[in-house]
Order: structure tokens, then sequence, then C-alpha cells
């Protein structure tokens, strides 16, 4: 039994990063949901597209980095990837809810895989919440 739950973790693992692979690949390719995406919220921080290259690079960067740690073997790294994988899909909500006032126009499976990725990197977190010192005071 220990086995097929550590394999289901896994599974787990590689499908979150795979979503955050699917993403970087959206911000890299220019794709027009991510020009589109990081328009509006360029627009909204400053008032124009003068930081939509500067996001796109940067969420892209931490994208590749939350991915990579989530990969990794160590429980301590996983933990850390998925604190990040899960807070960065709590901004993504947020930015669909505030920036974009959910005019996502025909994009609304990418509305609700961010949910699904939220979900499963919650339970990521949990699983794994006993390396962090924050969190592993309640294990």
């Amino acid at each position: 039994m220990a086995k097929k739950k550590h394999t289901i973790f896994l599974v787990l693992r590689i499908a979150v990063a795979l979503f955050l692979a699917l993403i970087l690949f959206l911000n890299l390719s220019s794709s027009a949901v991510s020009i589109d995406f990081f328009g509006q919220l360029s627009t909204w921080l400053s008032g124009g597209d003068s930081m939509l290259s500067v996001l796109r690079l940067t969420s892209s960067i931490v994208i590749f980095a939350i991915a990579l740690l989530l990969l990794l073997k160590k429980p301590v790294v996983i933990s850390v990837g998925a604190f990040l994988a899960t807070g960065l899909f709590v901004v993504l909500q947020v930015i669909y809810i505030v920036v974009m006032s959910l005019q996502f126009g025909e994009q609304p499976l990418m509305f609700v895989s961010t949910w699904i990725a939220l979900m499963a990197s919650l339970v990521l977190l949990f699983r794994f919440r006993g390396s962090l010192p924050v969190l592993g005071k309640f294990t």
C-alpha cells in the first residue's frame, strides 16, 4: 500500500509540473491567451503595455523554478515547490477574478484547469507539510 501511495503522489507531482510546463509554453510562445492575459495585467498595473514583456519573462522564470522544485526527490524541496505552486495558482485565480473580471472570452478552460491544478497542489502541500517549518507544527 505504501508503494501505491508513493506512486500516486509522484503522478500528481508530474501532473502539476506538466500543467506548469503548459503555462510556460504559452508564455514563451506568445500565444494569444498569454498576450491578452499579460496585456490586461500590465494595463491594470501600469496603465499601458509597458510591463508586458517583463511580466511574461519574470513569470516564465518563476514557473520553471516551481516545476523544477516539484520534480526533485527531496521532501523539503517538494514541499517548497508545492507551497509556491499553491501560491501561484491562488494568485492566478485572483487575477482572473479581479483583473480580468471573469471576461476571458473563449478560454474558460484555463480558469477551470487552474482550479484543478490548485486542488492538486493543495493535496501535495498537505502530503509534504511536515517538511516545512511553519506547516510542520500541524502534523
